[in-house]
């Protein structure tokens, strides 16, 4: 379930927007996600740039990217998504760094915004612990 979804958003994404390619998606909380599932691009590799394919970097390895790879993203004309896996509610306390080079409101949410456990669980109005349920998706048999 969790991998399909994750394929839906992002090539619902990338098609309704009409453009199948030149994206660069760059993954928040996605840390345990790609130890069990994957998602529909490739990892980025800077020598592939000119080529324009869909690529996704994680969001720490976007704050620590090379000058020049910046540029050539720019240069390629990159459309720059962050793809949250939003399954747990903000913490308004943390302060989270957003580099320069994208904009922060191009999200691009893996749950529904309002309430996150709708399709995942039975009765996404009843208690549940998010913990467990975390843990259920990513420990999901593919």
């Amino acid at each position: 379930m969790l991998q399909e979804r994750i394929n839906r958003v992002m090539n619902n994404h990338q098609y309704s927007c009409q453009h199948p390619g030149n994206y660069l998606f760059i993954l928040k909380n996605f840390d345990d996600v790609l130890k069990t599932h994957t998602v529909p691009a490739e990892h980025l590799d800077p020598k592939l740039l000119h080529k324009k394919g869909n690529m996704y970097v994680t969001y720490d390895e976007s704050l620590d990217l090379d000058s020049q790879i910046i540029e050539d993203i720019k240069k390629y004309s990159y459309r720059v998504w962050i793809l949250d896996f939003n399954l747990f509610p903000k913490d308004d306390t943390v302060k989270e760094v957003q580099p320069d080079w994208y904009e922060a409101r191009k999200t691009i949410s893996v749950f529904n915004t309002i309430n996150p456990l709708i399709g995942i669980v039975e009765d996404p109005n009843a208690d549940h612990d998010l913990n467990k349920v975390y843990k259920d998706l990513i420990n999901e048999v593919i």
